[in-house]
């Protein structure tokens, strides 16, 4: 039996619908005196009543949670320590962080591009990223996976709150599995080749080895702290092989230096993290920006001109195992 599913109320929330920094600055206030907690507003009642004003303003600067610009954003840039306190606020997130988990993607160009012209990158806190963090806080981890869906219209936050919610897992050391952009795997391809291994399934090489770079890089502390090594022997060629025993990240180098069998290495780290999920220190992490991609059908026509089933790719017949219900010390959070 599959594990349930979390549903979560939309994201599309009359105060935290404006995700990117753009749109937020346009909601800034006329003067200081407009401005409440969590909201901005400039209503005819406050303006023509100087009394109501003065008292507004004075309720204002009597709160202790009141710093400047504390009407769009919060000093407290700990995930950890986010609270209802903190929602419709935006908190900086260090560059470093920005570059090893968002460097091979994961967040949309638009808010990239305002990251860039405004030299600091900026995440909103919004109410569905804190409570997976409760549910992943509280979670017990010897029991199979729960998936958590963040579900709302185009817009609304979804891919900003994955992202807050896999920088909290990063902070915590936890091993990242992340697939940002699934369309990569079947509409946007970039180069594809026959399976090695599998007849009738098709490789995408370099979109495999651009997904072992980003695990590489993101979990390059994880694979450091952790005995990680490969469970049998694999054998890629009749003069090639790795070992059993070899470290996995030897795979993933090797994945990304032979980029014929990068789409192979990828299925090698994929098994070998769900059999020893439950020896590692700290639990897995799956977040897929577009999980539904894998369901859809690809744009990769046969030589019948029919078009090719995404479980004939071989990527995405692999990362669709991280889904099952058949390993543990794991959650899987996606929209």
């Amino acid at each position: 039996m599959s594990a349930p599913v979390k549903l979560f109320s939309k994201c599309a929330k009359l105060n935290y619908r404006h995700c990117s920094l753009r749109h937020h600055a346009q909601r800034l206030p006329f003067s200081r005196s407009f401005c409440t907690r969590h909201q901005t507003t400039a209503t005819m009642s406050t303006a023509a009543n100087p009394q109501l004003l003065t008292q507004q303003v004075a309720a204002m600067n009597a709160d202790p949670l009141f710093t400047p610009h504390a009407v769009c954003r919060t000093v407290e840039n700990d995930p950890n320590k986010h609270t209802e306190n903190h929602l419709g606020l935006f908190f900086t997130v260090a560059e470093e962080d920005m570059k090893k988990l968002f460097g091979f993607g994961g967040l949309e160009k638009h808010l990239r591009t305002q990251m860039a012209t405004f030299t600091e990158s900026c995440i909103m806190v919004r109410p569905p990223a804190l409570e997976v963090i409760n549910y992943l806080r509280k979670a017990d981890y010897e029991k199979p996976a729960i998936r958590y869906v963040l579900y709302g219209r185009k817009g609304v936050g979804r891919t900003v709150s994955l992202a807050h919610i896999l920088y909290w897992c990063s902070l915590q050391g936890w091993l990242l599995l992340h697939v940002p952009d699934p369309t990569k795997f079947t509409v946007k391809i970039e180069e594809m080749q026959p399976s090695i291994f599998k007849p009738g399934q098709v490789d995408l090489p370099l979109t495999a080895a651009e997904w072992l770079k980003r695990f590489r890089t993101q979990n390059a502390l994880f694979l450091e702290e952790n005995e990680f090594t490969a469970s049998r022997k694999y054998v890629w060629s009749k003069r090639e092989s790795s070992e059993s025993g070899s470290p996995i990240i030897s795979i993933i180098d090797y994945g990304i230096n032979r980029v014929k069998y990068a789409a192979d290495c990828v299925n090698v780290v994929i098994r070998e993290v769900k059999l020893q999920s439950q020896n590692f220190s700290k639990p897995v992490i799956v977040v897929v920006d577009g999980g539904n991609q894998f369901f859809c059908e690809t744009t990769i026509k046969r030589e019948d001109k029919t078009l090719l089933p995404p479980d004939d790719v071989s990527l995405v017949h692999n990362l669709k195992k991280l889904f099952h219900s058949d390993w543990v010390r794991n959650r899987c959070c996606h929209r």
